[in-house]
């Protein structure tokens, strides 16, 4: 049998977001070059201008009759930068959260994999990272979004950790899940599970597992997440077939 034929790889788009109120007739003015990022300005009637901010930056890829494949997603209450590696490289941690499930015999298993990826060393453009990376056995059976709740226990014991440590560092945490809530969630308007609000200094950051992982950290980093919780549930899975 011959080596399946690898799909080819289809074109990326970004998408940017941003605050927008403009007057009737202003017009946009776009400009780049390759010592300056891209850069849009909104241009009034009466000839002013101002530099419009993006906060919001998003990878995706168009599907014949089917929604758009979201990539990669960052969004902030700031301004940010069109490279979403130089983004996510800004963070002092990187947090990565994904869980696998299964029912059997009526009970929810889940393991939920992350990585804790701590920044060592940043100088000009090299950055150094000392990550930990654990697995949690538990029962889901009576949580409904067991991703979320997962969300919300590990980013409160980091939480808790840094206030003991009395460190307060800039966190990014990265899911695979709740992509169309991520904003709000990062606006403090919409709680991550039952009334958890993110607390300050973390965001939240969307990255597919199954593509974009040789282009974005964020991508490599759930791909890694998504597979050590997936290996410890077909592990469980194995053991459970042994037993019987």
């Amino acid at each position: 049998m011959g080596k399946r034929r690898q799909e080819e790889r289809k074109p990326r788009l970004l998408r940017l977001g941003g605050n927008l109120d403009i007057s009737e007739g202003a017009y946009f003015q776009f400009t780049s070059s390759e010592e300056s990022e891209f850069i849009v300005e909104v241009i009034r009637k009466s000839g002013e201008s101002h530099h419009l901010e993006f906060n919001t930056s998003e990878v995706y890829y168009e599907r014949e009759g089917k929604s758009d494949k979201i990539v990669a997603q960052q969004n902030s209450n700031r301004e940010i930068g069109l490279d979403l590696n130089i983004e996510i490289l800004n963070y002092d941690v990187l947090l990565v959260i994904d869980t696998s499930y299964e029912i059997i015999n009526n009970v929810k298993y889940a393991f939920t994999g992350f990585l804790i990826c701590q920044k060592t060393h940043s100088i000009d453009s090299e950055y150094r990272f000392e990550i930990i990376t654990q697995v949690i056995e538990w029962d889901a059976t009576d949580i409904d979004k067991p991703e979320n709740y997962m969300y919300v226990d590990i980013i409160e014991k980091i939480k808790r950790h840094n206030e003991h440590m009395l460190q307060n560092p800039s966190v990014a945490v990265i899911v695979d899940s709740d992509l169309i809530n991520i904003p709000d969630i990062n606006r403090r308007l919409t709680p991550i599970y039952f009334d958890y609000i993110l607390p300050e200094n973390f965001q939240m950051f969307y990255a597919s597992s199954d593509v974009g992982t040789s282009e974005y950290i964020q991508n490599r980093l759930m791909k890694i997440c998504d597979n050590e919780a997936k290996i410890a549930l077909n592990e469980f899975r194995s053991e459970r077939i042994n037993d019987v």
